[in-house]
């Protein structure tokens, strides 16, 4: 145990360093002296890098131990190249997060699409090179997110895919240490600074358990800092100048289209930066600033990885969206009935016309007469909403509690109503976009939800309190390491009932501190060109080596040296 241990941490702290190497490669590459990228930035743009670098090399090779390796090597000789150029007190930042956090690091029980799809689909990045219609081999691998290429990149000797769930850990160690950075800014104007210590406090709060993240959370939390540099840009419009307003929407941007790629549908939030740099811009400043080489070539990659890989799976450019697919002219494409079948089933899904142990008929009516609403509120509304708005409300009075004293008197903002033309009311139309589409919290939800109710409660204490009361900073402080503990001893009981468990019993910790894998049996497969691995009737893949597939009815060929997968 204690050598596993040891592999554990060993590796996460090593790739830590690498993906901030990768983060200044990236910034002395794409940024031009962007005087707001802080370490823990540098380390999300590393996670982009990281990204980019695994879309373009698993066209032509798997990531295998010697891949990873290399890469890896790479990223930490890069940070040793840049280290005159790092902040000693945001180091200090990021390892006081990756270590006060590292207990909800150690997870037994996992997400539950993680069986199902992200570690098979990581796992087959990892030991395949790309294949077409894999989409065919499952249906969820037509799921695509930059997550599970960057998990593959974690697939390392002696640990092999124990490291999957670092991403999202990696995600929330930069996420949780740049808010802290943010706070230290003296520059950043008030009510962003009253929203940076609400989201840091809140999102502390709720996900505290890394297993809840699965595909989902990490493309909000980059949708939730696009917008918080966007609001810094526009309070600070009138102060600095135009080339240092850029440099905060270009980071803005970035988050942005780096969240899409984690999900697609994240694209809803593009809406936010779009507007408000608007307001700051005009439309030929802002298009003649963006027309250049740097980000047009992250961005357009980006969009085009989206659109490869949708493609390579399913055959369609935008899975599930039935125009963007090529079924008479792909072999490998799903068929237009499997599509539209999905398609449904999403719909009715994220609406609760669907659910474990409950369902309707005539899934079209509800979907398209709004009947739907009526069943999201019985079976959604009432229990994972009102549960985070419950959250919000404690967290609210908690902070009215405790700043009281602070209060001062209450003022008047002039720039209110610009304030809700341009900020709030862009707010209310992603929210809108969101219920009517995809009224799901893991679906682009938290973020917005959060803003909605968010917003107008950083605008009450704005007019309140003094930010520069050094008693302020001190209560906050302690609110923040009681968080902090709270997060430490939630997950202390966790791990403890999960060690307590039977080594017979699922989601036991008997190999801790990896986790669990069910030990799924496998047998031959046999098609046309190619031997597949097939799980036993009603198993998920798991770790199964790959290909893995669950069920028989898969054929495959091999053209110009690539593999196809089709339904027979």
């Amino acid at each position: 145990m204690e050598i596993r241990f040891f592999l554990f941490f060993f590796y996460s702290f090593l790739i830590v360093l690498s993906t901030i190497g990768y983060g200044f490669i990236f910034k002395k590459i794409f940024f031009k002296n962007n005087l707001y990228l802080n370490l823990s930035l540098i380390g999300f743009f590393g996670l982009l890098t990281l990204y980019i670098i695994s879309s373009i090399t698993h066209i032509f090779l798997p990531h295998n131990f010697f891949h990873n390796i290399l890469l890896h090597l790479i990223g930490i000789l890069s940070i040793f190249y840049f280290r005159n150029k790092i902040s000693k007190s945001d180091l200090k930042i990021v390892l006081i997060i990756f270590t006060s956090l590292f207990l909800g690091y150690i997870i037994s029980k996992t997400n539950e699409d993680f069986p199902y799809y992200h570690l098979p689909m990581s796992l087959q990045i990892a030991q395949q090179k790309l294949q077409f219609g894999t989409g065919n081999i499952n249906i969820a691998y037509n799921h695509f997110s930059s997550l599970f290429h960057i998990n593959s990149l974690f697939y390392l000797p002696g640990i092999k895919f124990y490291l999957f769930n670092l991403t999202n850990y990696l995600f929330q160690i930069f996420f949780f240490s740049g808010l802290i950075i943010l706070l230290k800014e003296k520059k950043i104007p008030d009510l962003v600074i009253i929203l940076v210590g609400l989201t840091l406090i809140v999102f502390l709060s709720k996900f505290n358990r890394l297993s809840e993240y699965g595909a989902d959370i990490a493309g909000q939390l980059l949708a939730l800092y696009s917008f918080i540099f966007c609001l810094i840009a526009y309070f600070r419009k009138k102060i600095l100048p135009k080339e240092n307003l850029f440099h905060l929407i270009e980071i803005s941007f970035y988050f942005s289209i780096f969240a899409v790629t984690t999900k697609i549908l994240y694209v809803i939030y593009f809406i936010l930066p779009l507007i408000i740099s608007l307001r700051i811009f005009k439309f030929k400043d802002l298009l003649i600033y963006f027309l250049n080489l740097r980000f047009l070539t992250v961005s357009i990659f980006c969009v085009l990885s989206l659109i490869f890989y949708n493609f390579s799976s399913s055959g369609c450019l935008l899975y599930p969206i039935s125009i963007t697919c090529f079924y008479d002219t792909v072999s490998w494409s799903l068929s237009e009935d499997t599509i539209n079948l999905m398609r449904s089933h999403y719909n009715a899904w994220s609406k609760g016309v669907i659910g474990a142990g409950y369902g309707v008929n005539d899934l079209g009516n509800f979907i398209n007469n709004l009947t739907w609403i009526k069943y999201w509120i019985e079976k959604y509304f009432f229990t994972k909403v009102t549960d985070f708005i419950a959250l919000l409300v404690f967290i609210s009075i908690v902070f009215y509690i405790i700043f009281f004293k602070n209060f001062k008197k209450k003022s008047i903002t002039s720039q209110k109503k610009d304030f809700y033309l341009y900020v709030y009311i862009p707010i209310i139309i992603v929210l809108l976009i969101w219920f009517f589409n995809f009224p799901t919290l893991r679906y682009a939800g938290y973020t917005i939800v959060f803003l909605f109710f968010g917003i107008p409660l950083c605008i009450f204490f704005n007019d309140r309190i003094k930010l520069n009361d050094i008693n302020l900073k001190k209560k906050f402080t302690v609110i923040l390491i009681i968080s902090v503990i709270i997060f430490n001893l939630r997950n202390i009981h966790r791990i403890n009932d999960e060690i307590s468990l039977n080594k017979n019993q699922h989601h036991n910790f008997g190999n801790f501190p990896y986790y669990w894998i069910k030990d799924v049996q496998f047998s031959d497969y046999k098609t046309q060109s190619l031997k597949l691995n097939i799980v036993e009737k009603g198993n998920k893949c798991w770790a199964t080596p790959a290909v893995c597939i669950t069920a028989e009815g898969i054929d495959a060929k091999e053209v110009n040296n690539y593999i196809i997968y089709y339904i027979k």
